[in-house]
């Protein structure tokens, strides 16, 4: 598997939210996502 570059189009998902079940596409529309992953130094593991 490569890395997510800008421009490419994150995988769908289906997750359970406050809000209910949601599909990650169709709750996203035509917005933007940004996904932030810290390095480890960041993390208190």
């Amino acid at each position: 598997m490569s890395a997510i570059r800008l421009g490419d189009e994150a995988l769908n998902f289906i997750a359970n939210s406050r809000e209910g079940k949601i599909n990650f596409h169709k709750w996203l529309g035509e917005s933007w996502e940004y996904f932030f992953s810290p390095s480890r130094r960041y993390t208190f593991l």
